[in-house]
């Protein structure tokens, strides 16, 4: 480890990409968020049944 963390203090710049690595993630995380966020309920609902269902009937006309 103390080979790399010598290696690292020897680049030019490196200090930036945890930065941009962050705000990747951030940027990432609130989309999902968002789009979770912005699910119609009955959506949600149908498919927490599906595991459960025995007809997908209403599932399969619905995506395919």
């Amino acid at each position: 480890m103390r080979f790399l963390s010598q290696y690292y203090q020897e680049i030019e710049g490196i200090e930036i990409y945890p930065i941009i690595v962050l705000l990747l993630f951030m940027t990432s995380f609130f989309l999902m968020l968002y789009v979770i966020l912005r699910t119609d309920k009955k959506q949600t609902d149908m498919y927490s049944r599906i595991p459960l269902d025995d007809n997908n009937s209403e599932f399969e006309q619905n995506n395919f």
